[in-house]
């Protein structure tokens, strides 16, 4: 074979080669496109996936599905363990109730030696659009049922816990919503939903105290939140309106302001009606909540009636405590 030849040949042989290389590098970067467009695929389904369970998550929770079970004129009664304690409540939902729609929620706190089935009895909130929850308190100290905070309840936090955990069952059964839960309490149950108003912040939007005994403040918690409307007879022979160190009461206006400077509200301003009812409203608040002390004549002690605007007016204080909750959703 000449010279010539062996080169040609050589030649072949590297261009072959050549090709196969050629061919082999082409394979491999078809194949590295591949992976990088499956791995894109997969990044891209595992990104969809993960934005479709959260939209199917959110609209779960925004429609409560899985909580259909529970019908209009249900009325059911629930315990829960809290603190060591089997606790009792239960709930009222109103006529018009649909398992689809979010409601917003009553926690109704009755006075000492009370219950939930009697503060239903009495209080007429099973008539508001909302989820009436009726919580029953423990055995206190002097032989009768009593809320936290009082010198006749048990000492510690229980019926603090027991909101928090009753709260969260209830979110579990109904459709609750979050943002319109609001708290009433009588007598004992009102200074009760004050305590509570403080050591749970952000639970309740707004509250309403009816003859409320304010044996203790918020003292060691955060600041109260929510709005405050606060009911008392100025000849309440129980719970005295001007206070009593025997029963370890404060004065109800300077409670009153206490709480409004807890808000950092302005000035109260002061009002009278025909039928002796004085009316103080602390306004520009924080957040947007506001205070307001109704001072009655001539009425006992316990689940009061509201002012009238008119003489011919039947008294509804939970219509009245419910037109004040109304004005607190619009607060910003």
């Amino acid at each position: 074979m000449t010279r010539a030849h062996r080169i040609y040949k050589a030649t072949l042989d590297r261009m072959k080669l050549y090709g196969l290389v050629f061919v082999a590098i082409g394979l491999m970067c078809a194949q590295l496109a591949y992976v990088q467009s499956l791995n894109k695929i997969v990044e891209m389904t595992e990104v969809r996936t993960a934005q479709t369970n959260r939209e199917l998550a959110e609209y779960r929770a925004s429609h409560c599905v899985g909580r259909e079970k529970i019908q209009a004129h249900a009325a059911a009664a629930y315990s829960v363990n809290s603190a060591g304690h089997e606790r009792t409540y239960h709930v009222h939902v109103p006529d018009s109730y649909n398992p689809s729609n979010r409601y917003p929620v009553i926690v109704n706190y009755d006075g000492i030696d009370g219950g939930g089935l009697k503060m239903e009895g009495y209080s007429n909130v099973d008539s508001l659009p909302v989820i009436a929850v009726y919580p029953d308190s423990l055995m206190g100290t002097s032989g009768f049922t009593a809320w936290q905070g009082a010198p006749y309840s048990l000492a510690g936090d229980y019926d603090v816990q027991f909101t928090k955990a009753m709260m969260n069952e209830v979110k579990q059964q109904y459709c609750v919503d979050d943002a319109k839960v609001f708290g009433i309490g009588m007598s004992n149950g009102g200074g009760f939903v004050v305590i509570a108003n403080c050591q749970l912040p952000g639970m309740f939007k707004a509250i309403a105290s009816l003859s409320g005994a304010y044996y203790t403040g918020c003292e060691g918690a955060s600041k109260p939140s929510g709005s405050l409307l606060a009911l008392h007879s100025a000849t309440d022979p129980r719970v005295p309106f001007q206070g009593s160190t025997t029963k370890g009461v404060p004065a109800v206006t300077e409670w009153a302001g206490l709480q409004a400077k807890a808000r950092a509200c302005q000035k109260a301003a002061k009002n009278s009606d025909v039928y002796g009812t004085e009316r103080y409203d602390w306004t520009g608040c924080n957040e947007g909540t506001k205070v307001r002390l109704i001072v009655l004549q001539n009425q006992p002690h316990g689940w009061l009636a509201p002012p009238y605007t008119q003489a011919s007016e039947a008294p509804n204080t939970a219509g009245y405590i419910w037109s004040f909750f109304k004005e607190s959703m619009r607060a910003k």
